[in-house]
């Protein structure tokens, strides 16, 4: 693969896992999705969605009104009924109305605040850094938490790691155990990569 390859198939391999997690927490979306983010992995995002909740409605956030725009007319175009959002405002309103929120930004502070509802879904895919986190620590402690690789999170989950969480009581997707889910609080889904998820996406892109 050369570079831009490499990266195409990054992101839809990171979307493939975003969208196993939902299934397991969210597997009817109601009410708006807010997707943080509009570089490659907002995109890869946006298509997983567009295939998943046909006709959803969304909100595409960040800080750029044309590349925000941009994305959102893509999104649309794919089937979602998809809004752009960037004044600090509109991002925050909209991330606090979503059922899920995706955040997928290569920032090293948090992108979104705590006002989230208590049914919402938070799915943080944009670093995979010790010392970055895309929330804030209060949202993280206050969620219940998952990650797709338990033994890659506990180096480079920095959402995790640096709000101090207890880790047995976080759920991975690789142990292959049955997930919980509390109602009555935010769900956090940390997906970091590993080296096992890119095998399954060369597995079912190229294998007959």
């Amino acid at each position: 693969l050369g570079e831009h390859d490499a990266a195409a198939a990054t992101a839809q391999r990171t979307a493939a896992v975003s969208f196993a997690a939902i299934r397991r927490l969210r597997p009817g979306i109601t009410g708006p999705v807010a997707v943080v983010g509009t570089g490659r992995q907002a995109r890869a995002h946006l298509r997983a969605l567009a295939g998943f909740a046909p006709g959803c409605r969304v909100y595409v956030c960040g800080r750029d009104a044309n590349r925000a725009g941009q994305l959102a007319r893509e999104a649309t175009g794919h089937g979602l009924v998809a809004a752009p959002a960037f004044a600090p405002g509109d991002v925050a309103a909209a991330v606090a109305v979503a059922g899920l929120v995706i955040t997928a930004t290569s920032s090293r502070t948090p992108v979104i605040g705590d006002r989230v509802r208590d049914d919402a879904l938070v799915v943080a895919v944009g670093n995979y850094r010790a010392d970055a986190s895309e929330l804030p620590a209060t949202l993280v402690r206050r969620s219940r938490l998952y990650v797709d690789a338990g033994v890659g999170a506990r180096h480079e989950a920095g959402e995790l790691l640096g709000a101090g969480v207890d880790w047995s009581q976080v759920q991975a997707l690789d142990d292959g155990g049955v997930w919980t889910r509390d109602p009555t609080r935010p769900a956090v889904f940390k997906s970091v990569g590993s080296a096992a998820w890119d095998l399954a996406w060369a597995r079912a892109a190229w294998l007959p």
